[in-house]
């Protein structure tokens, strides 16, 4: 993915102002590109949320049942 940004980066500061609209499309390609990148981000923090809290529910549970054993 980093390599794909480097590269529409690079092919958009070499465009020349005579082709607008490929610039324009490059530069809308790129930025889906960087907000696909931050959704997957997202989403591997939502589910370490997730993970996190199971792992404290289930130390908690553990400690329960050592306490009234």
């Amino acid at each position: 993915m980093q390599d794909e940004i480097e590269r529409l980066n690079g092919e958009i500061a070499g465009l020349c102002e005579h082709e607008p609209d490929r610039r324009v499309a490059l530069h809308n390609r790129l930025w889906l590109r960087i907000n696909d990148a931050d959704r997957a981000i997202a989403e591997l923090g939502f589910w370490l949320a997730i993970v996190t809290v199971l792992c404290l529910v289930e130390a908690v549970a553990i400690g329960l049942l050592c306490c009234f054993r």
